[in-house]
């Protein structure tokens, strides 16, 4: 499902410019979200596209225990 990103700070700026970036979703001032701007990100079918694309590329990652695992054992 797309996402419509609200920023509101430094960091959240960042996270919006990636979401926008990577086409999984919308950003907007508090000001800009209404009725059409929600419907745009439920309807847009390019978004769903790349956001199911994410979706994909994150159920293939392996766990963060698997990952601490291999971080300790480069570490060693």
């Amino acid at each position: 499902m797309a996402q419509v990103v609200v920023p509101s700070g430094a960091p959240s700026y960042i996270q919006a410019d990636a979401v926008r970036e990577r086409g999984v979703g919308l950003t907007a001032s508090a000001d800009e979200v209404d009725a059409d701007l929600l419907t745009r990100a439920l309807g847009d079918e390019k978004l769903r596209d790349a956001a199911a694309e994410v979706r994909d590329e994150m159920a293939g990652m392996a766990p963060p225990a698997a990952v601490v695992s291999r971080l300790v054992e480069l570490a060693s």
